[in-house]
Formats: structure tokens, sequence, C-alpha cells
């Protein structure tokens, strides 16, 4: 199997730097090391075709790392000499300073192009003197102030093993989103920023009076290079840094092996690695927290205004972006203001807390002021009573947890490694955090760990339990819980390199079998190995996708677009309006007028009267096939009439709400007549992007069963092409007629045709045609 054999390569792998380690020594091995992960990087992006966003993530790595290090310098967080160990605290802090820029820019209207490439210039150019200087200093042997302890050394060989980790992270983040459109789902308010260059509100969609931190640096992305790409990675290179900078806290409070063994475990985690090939926020998140957890850690060492800044900085930069991180920050925070208190005297600790507050201010407030001056509720959409202001529709009933009794809470380490899809809709956190979980007790008993530590962790997870109890939200609080786990390893066994041996090597086998075994969406291995295109891998994992990709070449800018059938379409680089958002947004009867529409007339002249150009509809679905069965939209043939049809792919259908052309016009069957009633496939030449229909009357042999309606696209050499249409319908005694619409591929040159009976069951067809849409 090929996740056993991946397995087995990277154990090996493993092994072999150990033996080059003891062989060359620890410094060259290293560099052997960063070389390997590197080319590993570039050999990954280059077979997806992603070399190019790539490079960029990596350099806007480097622009953040630049104002990081500015940042600290100035704050007095680090010592003058920037030491290897310091620069994810830096990029961190980077990122945060570039959110503020951000806001400035984009409450101007200045969000440009010419002013991003200005800003990511500056920053690149202090992070090349910053490395100047660093590497003078190694070879002056000026002593690290950088407040590591001096202990003992994990091998290099370890290194590869979290190299390894975040390889198969890269994988996944290198291959399109195929549970969500990301330019649909996730990045229409960062796509709106980009193009107007400025801060806008977005009535239609209710997520752009939320939060926006993380939206705003995609936006920044999106200037650079258009597209999902970019977004994405950064989001992968958030967690990396959230990685690193778990290492260097466990470094900070133990030794370097607890860092690392803590970081590899988070590194582990399949839900990290699923966040990361996506273009979500919340390992921006969890980037900003693991941030507050270094500087309040070392806070003892050097107290004072600018590291209470910087850790308000950061907690402001997480808020700011997701409103549940207050259920970690606010621990965090509180400890730090505890720290505050007790040390320095009154007026510098005054100083200190109003640098903590400023701090917090200036990165994480201004999304909650917007909300409240544009909606008069700071949480817009959320807690809308509080301020005395009607429902909006809000969330739907809670879908995610297990209850909140006493029970409920000693359960939830069990229940969320076993049914993970009671806390989340995708990804788990793994098994190897209900072994750690006893560790992490024998580290709070055996006073290993810290008491504000143990007592943050306590606090984050229970704020959690007792509200969201939504796994995505509990990420950021992992960066805790792998700290206080490693550090309980190395209290509870006594060799210590070996329980780091074993465990890490369990944070291995568990992501690794998870992302392999799950499903090709998860680890993607044939669009790295440049086998399958982007495009193919989207379209065999994504039903309409070609119907998406055709929109958005061929239709206007300007174009406005419904989407009935589906909440999260997936649409790509096109933001279509779901119908369902009406129901959350409005108290307007579209929905239900648009539903009952009796013919395509009606349909046309309610999109046209509220401004939509274009209409999809995803057929099938429970609310259209089954409530409205009467309406023009419950039909199995909606060509018949106006609104035209332009493309369709599977169950996803674009029509025209305004056309000059009139209905489609069916041409002849294809079919031979003595084949056309036989419910067996038949070959039958097409055109590429041709919109043909499949119709059939169909009935069960006795009782009920299913039909299947499908067409498989067929190119030149005779090689079946992905994403071919497949319609499985419920039929009874009676004659039904059943139809089906699609859009010949490019290269198809034939296409095979069939309406056949589902599983064993057994139908009778007649009147099958086969025929193009004029």
């Amino acid at each position: 199997m090929p996740e056993f054999w991946i397995v087995v390569l990277a154990v090996c792998s493993i092994g072999l730097f150990r033996f080059l380690e003891i062989r060359l020594g620890r410094r060259r091995t290293a560099v052997v090391i960063a070389a390997t992960t590197a080319i590993g990087f570039a050999a990954v992006a280059t077979g997806a075709g992603v070399l190019l966003p790539l490079i960029v993530a990596t350099l806007l790595q480097g622009v953040a790392y630049g104002y990081g290090r500015a940042l600290a310098r100035g704050l007095r967080l680090e010592g003058e000499v920037p030491q290897g160990a310091t620069a994810p605290l830096h990029v961190a802090l980077g990122w945060a300073m570039l959110v503020v820029v951000g806001l400035a820019a984009g409450s101007a209207g200045v969000l440009t192009p010419p002013l991003v490439g200005a800003v990511c210039l500056g920053g690149l150019t202090m992070a090349v003197g910053f490395l100047r200087a660093w590497r003078g200093a190694r070879r002056a042997a000026e002593p690290s102030r950088d407040g590591l302890p001096n202990r003992p050394q994990p091998s290099a060989a370890w290194w590869w093993g979290l190299s390894v980790l975040l390889l198969v992270g890269l994988v996944g983040a290198v291959a399109p989103e195929v549970r969500h459109d990301a330019l649909a789902a996730h990045l229409p308010i960062a796509r709106e920023f980009a193009l107007r260059g400025a801060i806008v509100a977005m009535p239609q969609n209710t997520a752009s009076y939320l939060h926006l931190n993380a939206d705003l640096l995609y936006a920044v992305a999106m200037l650079l290079l258009p597209g999902e790409m970019l977004p994405k990675l950064l989001h992968f290179f958030a967690g990396a840094a959230a990685c690193l900078l778990v290492y260097r806290t466990g470094a900070r409070l133990w030794d370097p092996r607890v860092g690392l063994l803590a970081a590899a475990i988070l590194a582990g985690t399949p839900l990290v690695w699923w966040l990361a090939a996506t273009a979500y926020t919340d390992l921006w998140v969890t980037l900003f927290v693991a941030g507050v957890l270094d500087v309040v850690a070392g806070y003892d060492r050097r107290p004072g205004a600018g590291p209470a800044f910087a850790a308000g900085l950061l907690a402001g930069a997480a808020v700011g972006t997701k409103m549940p991180a207050v259920a970690v920050v606010a621990p965090l925070l509180g400890v730090m203001l505890w720290r505050i208190a007790a040390s320095g005297r009154g007026r510098d600790r005054w100083r200190a807390a109003a640098a903590l507050v400023a701090g917090s201010v200036v990165a994480g407030a201004y999304w909650y002021s917007r909300a409240f001056f544009l909606t008069g509720n700071p949480f817009h959409p959320l807690l809308r009573q509080l301020f005395g202001l009607p429902p909006a529709g809000g969330p739907g009933p809670r879908i995610f947890g297990m209850g909140y009794g006493v029970a409920d809470l000693l359960l939830a380490p069990w229940r969320t490694t076993v049914v993970p899809h009671r806390f989340v809709e995708d990804g788990s956190i793994g098994v190897v955090y209900l072994l750690l979980a006893p560790l992490a007790l024998v580290a709070i008993a055996r006073r290993r760990a810290p008491a504000w530590l143990a007592i943050a962790f306590i606090a984050a997870g229970s704020l959690w339990f007792f509200t969201a109890q939504y796994l995505r939200f509990f990420v950021p609080v992992l960066s805790l819980a792998t700290l206080l786990a490693a550090a309980g390893a190395f209290t509870a066994v006594r060799r210590a390199a070996g329980a780091m041996a074993a465990l890490t090597v369990t944070a291995l086998f568990a992501v690794t079998t998870s992302w392999t075994t799950s499903g090709g969406w998860y680890f993607p291995l044939g669009v790295t190995a440049g086998a399958v295109s982007r495009d193919d891998f989207a379209a065999s994992h994504v039903r309409g996708y070609r119907v998406a990709k055709a929109a958005a070449r061929s239709l206007p800018r300007n174009a406005r677009i419904v989407s009935v059938g589906e909440d999260l379409v997936y649409h790509y680089d096109r933001f279509f309006v779901p119908t369902s958002w009406y129901g959350r947004r409005y108290a307007v009867p579209f929905r239900r007028d648009l539903f009952a529409a009796r013919t395509g007339a009606d349909v046309a002249h309610l999109l046209a009267g509220r401004g939509y150009t274009h209409l999809v509809v995803v057929t099938d679905l429970p609310f259209i096939g089954r409530r409205f069965e009467g309406s023009w939209l419950g039909r199995e043939a909606l060509w018949d009439e106006g609104p035209r049809l332009l493309l369709a792919d599977g169950d996803r259908y674009l029509f025209e709400v305004s056309s000059p052309r009139g209905p489609m016009v069916p041409g002849p069957s294809l079919l031979p007549q003595a084949s056309a009633d036989a419910g067996r496939a038949v070959e039958v030449a097409v055109s590429a992007g041709t919109l043909y229909a499949l119709e059939a009357h169909v009935r069960a042999d006795g009782g009920s069963g299913r039909m299947v309606l499908r067409v498989e696209w067929v190119d030149a050499a005779g090689r079946p092409l992905v994403a071919s249409p497949r319609r499985e319908v419920a039929v009874g005694e009676g004659w039904r007629r059943v139809a089906m619409a699609a859009t010949a591929p490019e290269g198809a040159v034939t296409a095979r045709v069939a309406v056949e009976a589902a599983g064993t069951g057994r139908a009778q067809v007649r009147a099958m045609r086969f025929h193009e849409l004029r």
C-alpha cells in the first residue's frame, strides 16, 4: 500500500540522517536537512505547477520577518543579535504589524498594488539587512541573547521528521480545494477588497461584517497574485510558523527537546494540515496565539512596556481574525496582567498595562467598531438581542458538540478523538492526543509545567467546551496542549530520547496514514507528481466544476448570479449568492416566490427585477426535488422554456435570465432507433463545448427502484475524460420522464450514453433520446 511505504520511507530517512549526523557532525547534517527540505518543497510545488506562488509566499515570510524584527528591536523584545530561534516570533509580529498597515490602507482606500509592492520591498530590505548583521555577529562569535537555555539539543535527524510533517501538509496545500471553493466560500470578501482597493461593506454577504484580519492579508496576497493559491500557501506557512513558535516556547520553558517534540505533535495533527490546505483563518489565529504564549513565557526575563505591547498586538490580531479566539486569548492576557502586576514599580506596571491594552486595540478593535457603526452591533450578526436589535436570522441549529454536563466534559478527549465528525465538518485531531492526555496531567501534577500555563490551558479548554464545541476553534488551544504533553513525556519516561522518538513517530504515522487513506483530496499525490492537472483533479472531485470554470471564463465581471439548491456551492473564481443567505440577511419573500414560480418566465421576471443576470440551479436536492415538485425548479427538463440554459455539468445548470434567443430548441436524437430503448450504453459522436440532453421515460419493473442516467465523455484515443455526468433518480410503477443536460468538455469526441437500473434492480426504459440543445 502506498501509505505504508510513505511511513517506512519517512522513518528510514530519519535513521539515515541520524547516521549522517554521527559521521558528518550536527551542523553539516542540519545544512543537508535544510537543503533537502527546500528541494522537497520546490519539487512538490513544481509538480503541482505552483512554484511561483510558493516563491512569492516564501518572500512574504521574509517581508513579515523584516517588519517583525524591526518592531521587536524597537520594543526591546529581544537581544540585538537575531538568532534563528527568534525568527518565528518575528514573523508573527510582522504579520500582526502588516495587519495594522492593511487596516490603515484599506480604510483610506489606497490598498493598491504600488503600495503593496513598496511595503513588501521595504520589508525584504530590512530582512536582508538583519540577516547580514546576524552572519557578521556569528563570525564575531558574539554570545546569544535570545533567552533560550543552553541545554542538550535534539538530534538534527529529528528536525527532518518535523520537515516531513510539513511536507505532508504542503502536498494538500498545493492542490485545489474540493470540499469548498476557496474563492467562493472563503475568499469573496478578500477578493472584493483587492478589486476595490479598499475595505468595503458587502450587504449580500453577512460574513463581511465579521472580523477580517486574515481576509485583509489574503487581499494583499491577491493583489500580488490573483487566485486562491497564494492565500492558501500563506495559511499553510502560518501553521508552519506556529509549529516553530511552539518549539521556541518549549525550548524557553524547558529545553529544545521538549520544544521540538511539541512542534512535531502539532505538525502531526490531521486537522492542522487539513486546515492548511484551505484558505480558512484558524491557523492565523493559532500563529498569533502561539506568539502571545511565547511573549508571556519570556516576560519575567525582560519585563516592560515593550513586551506588553507585543503581547497585546498579537492578541488583538488573533481576536480581530476570529472572535472565538477570545477563549484562549483571554486567559493568556489574564496571565500577562498578573505578571505585570507582580513586576516592576507602580509607574512601570501602569505603562506596561497601558501598552498591553494599546496593542490589543490597534490590531483587534477595528472590525468590532466598524460592525457597530454599520449595524449597531459590534458582533453582527451574533448577539443582536444584547443591543436591542431584532434577530438577523443568525446561524441555524447547533450541529457540533455532544452536551455540556460533567460526564460530557470528562468524555470530551475521547469523543473528539473517536467521533470527530460530531465536532468538525472535516479533519480530526488524531489518536495521538488521546495518548498524550495522561502525560499532560503528569506534567501538571508533578509541577513540571508552569502553573500559569496549566491554568491558561484549563481555562481555554473550559471556555471552548462551554461555548462552541467546534474543533476548528480548538486548534489554537493545541499550542498549549502540546507543550504540556511534551513536558509530561520527558517527566514520565526515564529515557527522554526514547520518549521523543516514540511520540514523534506516532505523530508522523497518525498524520501520514490519515492523509493518505482518507481520500485523494487529502493527499493528492497525482497533482504533486504532475500526473494530474489541477483542473482535472478539481473536476474529478467537484460536481459542476466545469460549469463554474466556463462561467468565470465567459461571463462579464459585472454579472450577478444567484444560486439555488445548495448553500456552499463550489464555484471557481465566481461569487454566487446562495438563496439561503437571503433568509439570514433580509426578511423578504424572495426564496418563497422563486421556489413557487410555475414557469420559466416567472423565474426570469423575478430575478431580473432584483438585478440578477444569471441563475445556477443545483438539481436533485431535497428542498427542490421534493418540496417544490410543482414549480419550474422541480421539473425534469428545465430547458423547455426560458431562462435560457447556457452550460450544464452533472447536476449544475447555468441559465441566462434574459436572452433574445428564446428557449432551447432540441435537435434530432443522435441515438440509433434500434438501441434507443435498450437501456445499455450506446456510443455517439459529439463536439466539444456543445450542450447535450439525455431524456427517457422510465419505470420500475415491480414496486419501486432507482435509475441512472450517465454520459461518459471519451477522447480521440478512447480514454474516458474526468467529470463525466451522472444522475440517479427514484422511479415507481408509473412511467416517468427523466432528463439530464451536460456540456461536452474539451477533448471529447465520443459520448457513451446509457439509462439503466441502479444496482441489482430491474427497470424499463422507452423513448430514450440524446440530442443537442440549440
